[in-house]
């Protein structure tokens, strides 16, 4: 029996508690019978759509989520606790659902298991973005917030009298991009490509946290943020070039 395997028979409890009797027993059996022969998991919104499972260095932790957004999270050995995912988090889930077919995948950001509807098989890097959302969500079940630089890859903010975000690009693909022309008006969410993904993580990867303060066109001071995870640092003009990435992002999401 492999560590997915063990995780999800301590979801049984999860299941219990959220579901009938009739219908636990039926998501149980499809999800084991998945990881023995291989077959897509036939998603429901009543059942299990995402498992995630990661080694860390004080052991292993795991992560459920139902498509109505519940879930259950702890060590994949201890007991597990129950909760509902915020609002937003559940809007990213249907994203992603509704964009990626079933997979199962063992990436940088965990272990996988997804059961999604969308008609695009999902690519490396969109496997591992959902993997780094799951991360996050975990994160924020377990300390019972949310924390503003937890999922941020790139940042671009006006400073000065009236700040403003231009833009957020978090390390899960997630585009947050705002009008601060006159206040502040967000505009819709966007996503990246598998591509553009791709970028991102190289970057994220090979450096360190660095920062850029310059003056824009016109004349506002500007700070650029990157969220690095890799032991290289910076030069000026490799922040040069993420930025001028950052700025096409945002030129791609604003009508």
């Amino acid at each position: 029996m492999n560590k997915v395997e063990k995780s999800l028979i301590l979801l049984l409890a999860f299941l219990l508690g959220y579901l009938s009797l009739a219908g636990c027993q039926s998501s149980v059996t499809g999800i084991m019978t998945s990881e023995k022969s291989g077959e897509s998991v036939e998603s429901s919104s009543s059942g299990l759509v995402l498992i995630w499972e990661r080694e860390e260095a004080d052991g292993c932790h795991t992560l459920a989520i139902s498509g109505q957004g519940q879930a259950q999270f702890g060590t994949c050995s201890g007991t597990l606790r129950t909760g509902t995912i915020a609002m937003g988090r559940l809007e990213d889930l249907r994203h992603y659902l509704n964009s990626f077919q079933p997979f199962k995948a063992d990436v940088s950001a965990g272990r996988i298991h997804f059961s999604g509807h969308g008609a695009d098989m999902a690519k490396a890097s969109e496997q591992r973005a959902i993997g780094e959302w799951a991360s996050i969500v975990y994160q924020e079940l377990l300390y019972g917030r949310s924390g503003a630089s937890w999922g941020m890859g790139m940042a671009l903010n006006r400073e000065g009298v009236h700040p403003c975000q231009l833009i957020q690009i978090e390390i899960y693909g997630k585009v947050i991009a705002n009008d601060c022309r006159e206040g502040i008006r967000p505009y819709p969410p966007a996503w990246l490509t598998a591509e553009q993904l791709d970028r991102l993580y190289g970057w994220i990867d090979k450096f360190q946290t660095a920062e850029l303060e310059f003056q824009g066109k016109d004349g506002q001071p500007m700070r650029f943020v990157f969220g690095g995870k890799g032991n290289q640092a910076v030069t000026g003009a490799e922040l040069e070039e993420m930025l001028g990435w950052a700025e096409s992002i945002y030129e791609m999401v604003v009508p």
